[in-house]
């Protein structure tokens, strides 16, 4: 399974401070911000790259915008988008939407992003 694209509903990641015996370790800091740094430029740039498939398939007519399948999401009320990724699984390119049901279930949505026609939901 290839992720393409992944959007996330509202929460971001925190870096936490690394400590020792109640202190802060100073000479971790340096190391750890620059590690944090290099990996987020490596996300950073595989991002830019999942997006550019991303639009290039849309452009060329192979899947749909996500827009759209949302909106069928939102019609049928299946409940509230938490996350939505593109990927590819067994050769068909698919959406993975990760909704919290109006019962307070979270389930994932597996929708053909070419036909918009639901593959599967499962209980997460």
């Amino acid at each position: 399974m290839e992720s393409i694209f992944r959007v996330m509903a509202g929460g971001t990641t925190e870096a936490g401070t690394v400590t020792g015996a109640g202190r802060p370790r100073m000479r971790m800091r340096v190391p750890l911000a620059l590690l944090a740094a290099l990996a987020a430029a490596g996300v950073a740039a595989r991002a830019d790259e999942d997006h550019d498939r991303a639009l290039s398939l849309r452009q060329h007519g192979e899947i749909l915008p996500l827009a759209a399948i949302l909106g069928q999401i939102a019609a049928r009320r299946h409940g509230r988008v938490l996350e939505a990724e593109l990927e590819e699984k067994g050769g068909r390119i698919v959406y993975e939407i990760e909704l919290l049901g109006p019962d307070d279930i979270v389930r994932e949505m597996t929708v053909d992003a070419k036909t918009g026609r639901v593959l599967s939901v499962e209980d997460e």
